[in-house]
């Protein structure tokens, strides 16, 4: 029953997404943040079907999985970046070739640890828990991110763009922030707990429609999306 529960939820993150995604394609105008928005909702997509996949199956993918994941949240992390971009290029003091190359180190390092720490834990001689929480932290790391990302984007974007914006800020950040207590409480006890995991696809789902909304108001305004 558990695993129909996870089955369904995911194949719901996936359809909404695969629709998000037409929908932009369709939309899309040629603009360069548009392919980012059109990337990360694919790679969103490509998640939730490799995780319900796995849950039909005997022995789940767990790297493809974690690959996947990896790729929709830097596909998200590097939307937002270039939209903080868009907003703050003007702004003395912000570099973005600095900000590009901090995501991406830090992007590379969580990946490095999540990927190969497995392979090298017998080598290093690391515990279970210390292999694990290093794990999680790195997840909770990318959830942080993604939250200060989406908080500084709305709190310093004008009026017209906020009213732009905001669906797709509520959107997103609900899955970053689900992501970050599924991960905070994961480090806490050290475990992941699977009923969280599986009502994770279900909020992913959700927040699709807000972040469909958010396109339809860029249509008309100065912060176009697509």
């Amino acid at each position: 029953m558990l695993a129909n529960v996870g089955l369904y939820s995911y194949l719901a993150a996936a359809l909404t997404y695969v629709l998000l995604t037409g929908l932009l394609l369709v939309s899309w105008r040629g603009r360069a943040l548009g392919i980012m928005l059109i990337m990360a909702s694919g790679a969103s997509a490509l998640w939730a079907s490799v995780v319900a996949a796995g849950t039909v199956l005997e022995y789940p993918p767990v790297v493809l999985i974690q690959v996947t994941e990896i790729l929709r949240n830097t596909g998200w992390l590097l939307f937002l970046l270039k939209m903080s971009q868009l907003r703050f290029a003007d702004q003395e003091g912000f570099d973005s070739a600095l900000w590009n190359r901090r995501l991406l180190l830090g992007l590379g390092f969580a990946s490095l640890v999540i990927l190969l720490l497995p392979a090298l834990r017998a080598t290093l001689q690391l515990e279970t828990d210390i292999h694990g929480d290093m794990v999680f932290a790195c997840w909770l790391a990318m959830a942080i991110f993604g939250l200060l990302m989406i908080e500084q984007l709305f709190r310093n974007a004008g009026e017209d763009e906020r009213w732009a914006l905001k669906y797709l800020c509520f959107g997103l950040g609900g899955v970053v922030a689900y992501d970050f207590f599924m991960y905070a409480e994961a480090l806490l006890f050290r475990n992941l707990d699977p009923q969280l995991w599986q009502a994770r696809g279900l909020v992913n789902a959700l927040a699709a429609p807000l972040i469909a909304a958010s396109i339809s108001r860029s249509a008309e305004s100065q912060f176009r999306l697509q």
